[in-house]
């Protein structure tokens, strides 16, 4: 098996050089209609069944302080096993009065998003979502 060639010193330290280029901020738009995967009425399945496991079964809240500021909602909590069930018409309530657009702040105001209908949203993770189920 021929043996590797080792870069030299110079070598090593003109190739660390060679760093990329950070490409400049800007908000992601999303020129395309978003893709109909689930029909309305397969949106509603899911939406209803939601509401019913958040009523019937409830979350795991770990955290004691959000557990009382939970009690202070129409919701039913149980400090015993930390978890709180929430009854759908609040969370209805609550859907409804989300608003349709907002703005994330960074702390770099050049790096500030406005979450607009039709601009993707970039996680930290890189995932792309799509908003399309709530409007956003």
């Amino acid at each position: 098996m021929p043996r590797r060639k080792s870069k030299s010193r110079a070598n090593r330290l003109e190739s660390r050089d060679k760093t990329l280029q950070q490409r400049q901020f800007r908000p992601l738009c999303n020129p395309y209609r978003p893709m109909e995967i689930l029909s309305i009425d397969q949106i509603e399945s899911i939406h209803q069944t939601s509401l019913r496991i958040l009523r019937d079964i409830g979350l795991r809240v770990e955290s004691r302080t959000a557990l009382k500021l939970l009690s202070d909602l129409r919701v039913e909590v149980n400090f015993d096993n930390n978890r709180v069930c929430f009854d759908p018409d609040l969370i209805e309530e609550m859907i409804i009065g989300l608003p349709s657009e907002f703005t994330i702040h960074a702390r770099n105001p050049g790096k500030t998003v406005p979450k607009e209908k039709k601009k993707l949203l970039s996680l930290e993770n890189r995932a792309i979502l799509m908003c399309k189920y709530l409007q956003l």
